[in-house]
Order: C-alpha cells, then structure tokens, then sequence
C-alpha cells in the first residue's frame, strides 16, 4: 500500500498507479491536506479506481508512466553534432568530447540533470561554451569544480587539460554517480570525484583553482569557495551578462574574504557568436587569516 493510504486510503489498485510512477490528482499529498477540494476529493475514494479522472489523466494512465512533464525529460533527442570549429577548440581530444556530449543528452537528460531541450544545443551552449576556461587555468594544477552538476566546467577542462588534476565536488548522490560513470566512461585518470559541499570542506580541502558555473551569486560563492584556496589560488566564476553590475557591488567583501585582486574577463570561441564572462579573483594569503598574522609558504 502507498504511504498515502495514511491520508486518502488508496485501494492496492489506486496505490499502484503511484508505483508506476505517477501521482494521481485525488491523492492528499498534491494538495494540501485538510482543505475543501481535499475533503471533496475524498468523497470519491468509494468509486471506481479511476475516481475524479480528467481526460488527459485517463490518457497518461493507459500509457504507463510517461506523463507530459515526464514524458518530455524520457524522449530521446538527436545531440547537436559537433560544429566544424569543435575540432579546432578540442584537437586530439575531440572524440572524447564527442563522447562526453552522447552521455549528456541520454543520460544526463533522462536523468533532469540538464533539460530536455539541451541536447540540440549542448555544443554551443554548454561545451564550447565552458572550453574557453580552461586556458585560464594555471599548468600543472589542482582544480576544484564546485556544484558540477553534470559536469560542466569540470569535466570539459579536464578532457582539455590532461596536466590539471580535477576534483568534480557536489552534495546530490544522483550528480556523483553520473560524474563517477562520465570518468569511467571516458578513462580519465585526471579526474576524481567528491560528494560534499564547499562550505563543509574548509581546511580539509585546498585547491590552486576552485571553478563554479552558475551555482551562487558572487558574494555566497566566494565564501564558501575563498576558504579552499592555496595562497596566490584563483576562483574562476562564469557568469551572464549582469556579472560587471554583480563583481562590482561585491568588492568590498572580496576584500574581507582575503582577495587582493579581482577581475572582469570576457572570453569568447571563434565563430560561435557567443561570450562568456568570467570573474577571477586571487587571494594572495590564506582566506581568513589577517595579512599580519600570515606566514610565507614553507615558513616555519
């Protein structure tokens, strides 16, 4: 028996629509419990399983589990195919790339972690458009990829840049099982991945670049992110268009943070009509320690 029997006393029958995956509208827990249309909803319990039934649920039930808002995220859609300057941006790495966008638009859709629309755009609107980072990134370092999600910025500069170490950090279990199949999948021994939360990694964790792509305005992100840098680290935030108006309203909390210098770069892929801005901030001692107490690097 559903859970729900504690608030509408589903028959198996009605229960096991929910286990087929959907939630029909009678059921208590679509609406709050002890209101009118809930009261009145429940008066139909009595009646046939199908109940107060509108066309287009009688329609998703016959179906199966595939309803419009599911449907959508289930349908396979074609990925974009790699536009002609895909080679020259990813080079002898192209066929991992290429790689890496079958897994995003069927797994990663299916899975909600990108919309069902994005694979026909995932070449422009999310691989080229996170290569532009990587030249950014300092050779020979230990990068951090905050809130990954999919896998985006981390994993296409680690495609990228086989000499940076990249760790993919992110809280859901449902991200880094999908992040823990994309290395596999594409054998990358560069790559680790973490599940925790940037804030809860201060002093255990400590990186020369922490990237971040649309996880959390400028001001919460440095915060939890400052705190993982090595002295002379940089964070590389990619940003919309409104990112001068944001970096410029936050430079006074940089300052606190341990930031010594921030700035504004516009970065852009040849022949795609698109720019991504990106905020780079340095912090020249450790974040949260003040300028007269800190210590050189190997001091005693």
């Amino acid at each position: 028996m559903c859970s729900c029997d504690q608030c509408c006393g589903w028959s198996e029958e009605q229960a096991s629509v929910v286990h087929n995956g959907l939630r029909p509208p009678w059921c208590g827990r679509s609406r709050r419990v002890g209101s009118r249309r809930h009261e009145k909803l429940g008066a139909h319990l009595t009646k046939s399983v199908g109940g107060p039934m509108s066309r287009s649920w009688r329609r998703r039930r016959e179906t199966g589990p595939v309803g419009l808002r599911v449907g959508r995220r289930r349908v396979r859609r074609e990925p974009q195919a790699p536009p002609s300057m895909a080679g020259n941006v990813f080079g002898d790495t192209l066929p991992l790339a290429v790689r890496y966008a079958e897994l995003l638009s069927s797994a990663g859709v299916e899975r909600g972690l990108l919309g069902p629309r994005e694979a026909e755009r995932i070449w422009d609107r999310h691989l080229l458009n996170c290569a532009g980072v990587a030249s950014l990134v300092p050779p020979e370092s230990v990068a951090c990829d905050v809130g990954s999600g999919a896998g985006l910025p981390g994993l296409v500069v680690a495609i990228l840049r086989p000499d940076v170490r990249m760790i993919l950090l992110d809280p859901l279990l449902r991200r880094t099982r999908f992040l823990e199949e994309c290395v596999s999948e594409l054998s990358l021994p560069n790559v680790a991945v973490q599940r925790g939360r940037a804030e809860e990694l201060a002093g255990q964790l400590a990186v020369d670049v922490v990237l971040a792509r649309a996880v959390a305005p400028l001001e919460r992100l440095a915060t939890w992110t400052l705190p993982l840098l090595r002295p002379g680290g940089q964070l590389l935030a990619m940003k919309g268009d409104a990112a001068r108006a944001e970096l410029a309203g936050v430079e006074s909390a940089l300052r606190k943070l341990g930031a010594d210098h921030w700035e504004l770069l516009k970065l852009s892929v040849r022949d795609l009509g698109q720019q991504t801005f990106v905020v780079r901030v340095s912090v020249g001692v450790p974040a949260g320690v003040h300028r007269r107490g800190s210590r050189q690097p190997g001091g005693g």
